[in-house]
């Protein structure tokens, strides 16, 4: 997937987040990886480092939403991921600016993000999970009530 598409991403969020007031995280990166194994703010840290990845600002509850959804942090990932959260209701400009810009990137792949549009309509809201209250939380009490099921071909 082209290098822009990315950068896109993370300039929409950053957008966001400064401009509508996003949610910016109060803990480290480095408190993260202190909380017990199996919770939700220790297997973002776990994540994140075996990416190479750092923590950033306004970012903490998008990557909390890839752990959750067991969408990877990869480029194709991100892309099904947007779309899952549009159909799950997120109408925010961090959302729909990638997505929209993902029209002219990846015109071949409309089938494939349309079943994860298809995903997100179908389970439950994440929109209002924040790691800021979920961190703590065993992680897979939370995937149990809100990761993402397959659909049932009929």
């Amino acid at each position: 997937m082209p290098w822009s598409f990315m950068k896109l991403i993370d300039i929409s969020f950053l957008m966001a987040g400064r401009l509508f007031g996003g949610n910016k995280l109060t803990e480290s990166h480095a408190q993260l990886r202190m909380l017990p194994p199996g919770t939700v703010g220790r297997e973002i840290a776990d994540t994140l480092d075996r990416k190479g990845y750092e923590l950033l600002p306004f970012f903490a509850d998008h990557d909390m939403k890839h752990i959750v959804l067991g969408y990877d942090m990869t480029e194709a990932d991100e892309l099904r991921m947007q779309f899952y959260m549009i159909g799950n209701g997120n109408r925010s400009p961090a959302c729909l600016l990638p997505a929209l810009g993902s029209i002219l990137f990846y015109p071949g792949l409309w089938r494939e993000v349309s079943y994860h549009f298809r995903l997100g309509k179908a389970g439950p809201p994440i929109r209002h999970l924040r790691l800021a209250h979920c961190r703590h939380m065993d992680l897979s009490e939370i995937q149990a009530s809100y990761g993402r099921q397959e659909l049932k071909v009929t």
